[in-house]
């Protein structure tokens, strides 16, 4: 369905006015949202939300959410979004009914998609695109990407390293950060035969090989201990070049790849294991630094992260999105994560990363978590001992909305009949075209 219908379809026919109140029974009956959301800075009510429909609150009455107009009123530190829940309990589709209705409303969308379930909902949104990547493909982004500064450049490498390397190892050592640095400079001043004049990983891995003279007087060290030290770095990044990891990462970015769209969709659906994570870790260090100032003409708006929740055992994807975050006010995006519970997000063992991504997100939408899970995040999530009980029983399609420091918001997400197709996905595991009823 053309997105210039969305408009028509959510406004619907037009009913006589009607206003019912809660107030007196917000603080015997939470979950409630018809009193208002307050404003912390002037304790008054703030205005109403104009667009961003999601469904309707406990009372019936409609919800809107849309965080660039809550964190405008004050409501909000910054636009970013965390949303857990178990399977099947529909919270992809609602991030898919927020593409598809934000899009009508002149958002633009980045989604890393893990398993092909974007590619309906591109289709139905005109001037979308989706990028599917994959060794046979030929859509490749270059680690050291002139458009990412060398400092940026040698951090994403270093999490590529770590990754291809395998094993425990949660960080590089000092010594080897630096030589990476310098590895990284020498391929931008000195290509190598055949490179057109644009450094590429492979060069890097030359570097590490076979360090310059200038690399050793950068170091105070022998080309000979630059060598050893630079092994095993060397091996690791050659995967991604020459052998199991190859196809994705060895070439300069493909023209064109990061262009102005309402919806982007980089598909991974045939990208697997330790690849998946360089993949996911580089779109993400890719596309932030692209980000300049987020309005209708540059670029993107929102950026999902979704399907991310076993991505988190890996420190380089964890730091990645950390950027995110941290940068997402800074530009004007909005970066919403998705997993299936916050624990997900702790194994990394990147704890400060992980606090402070939850300290640069305030808004946390919850639908069922079981309470084991709950339990261990609840304050950290900012849930109340209330809040927490209602979450373990929520049905299909219900969700908690947490907004900054505002009670939780019960909401019955809504789904129209045209909108089922595009953003619903049970129908891929049970082989059906007819979906459940999701509002």
């Amino acid at each position: 369905m053309p997105v210039e219908d969305v408009l028509e379809i959510l406004a619907g026919d037009r009913l006589p006015f009607h206003r019912a109140t809660s107030h007196h029974l917000s603080g015997i009956h939470p979950f409630f949202a018809e009193s208002g959301l307050i404003d912390s800075r002037t304790h008054k009510k703030a205005l109403g939300i104009p667009y961003g429909y999601c469904g309707r609150e406990r009372s019936g009455g409609l919800f809107d959410f849309d965080e660039y107009s809550l964190y405008q009123a004050g409501l909000l530190h910054n636009p970013n979004v965390k949303v857990f829940g178990e399977i099947d309990h529909r919270k992809s589709t609602g991030v898919k009914c927020m593409i598809f209705r934000g899009a009508a409303m002149g958002y633009n969308h980045l989604v890393t998609d893990r398993k092909g379930e974007y590619t309906p909902l591109a289709e139905a949104i005109p001037g979308s695109k989706v990028l599917k990547f994959g060794e046979d493909t030929n859509l490749f982004i270059s680690p050291v990407d002139k458009s990412m500064d060398t400092i940026t450049q040698r951090d994403l490498i270093a999490s590529m390293v770590i990754t291809a390397m395998g094993g425990d190892r949660k960080n590089l050592n000092i010594r080897e950060t630096s030589l990476l640095w310098e590895a990284i400079k020498a391929a931008h001043e000195h290509f190598g035969m055949g490179s057109g004049g644009v450094a590429t990983l492979p060069v890097v891995v030359e570097k590490l090989f076979n360090p310059t003279q200038d690399m050793a007087d950068a170091m105070s060290r022998p080309p000979k201990y630059l060598k050893e030290l630079g092994y095993d770095m060397a091996l690791g990044l050659r995967r991604l070049t020459e052998t199991d990891l190859k196809g994705m990462f060895h070439k300069e970015t493909t023209t064109g790849l990061f262009e102005d769209t309402p919806l982007l969709v980089m598909n991974c659906e045939g990208v697997t294991g330790e690849a998946a994570v360089i993949m996911i870790t580089l779109i993400n260090f890719f596309t932030q630094s692209q980000w300049g100032r987020a309005d209708a003409r540059y670029r993107f708006h929102k950026v999902i992260h979704d399907e991310s929740w076993d991505l988190a055992a890996y420190p380089g994807f964890v730091e990645s999105v950390r950027r995110a975050f941290k940068l997402g006010r800074t530009w004007g995006v909005a970066n919403w994560i998705v997993a299936h519970h916050m624990s997900n997000l702790y194994r990394s063992g990147k704890d400060e990363a992980i606090k402070d991504l939850v300290a640069d997100s305030d808004t946390t939408i919850s639908y069922k978590q079981h309470a084991p899970e709950l339990v261990h995040s609840a304050e950290e999530l900012e849930f109340n001992e209330t809040e927490v009980a209602r979450i373990t029983e929520l049905e299909p399609g219900r969700a908690i909305y947490k907004i900054g420091n505002q009670p939780g918001i019960e909401v019955e997400q809504q789904v129209w009949p045209e909108e089922r197709p595009l953003v619903e996905t049970s129908h891929l595991m049970h082989g059906k075209t007819e979906l459940a009823k999701a509002s």
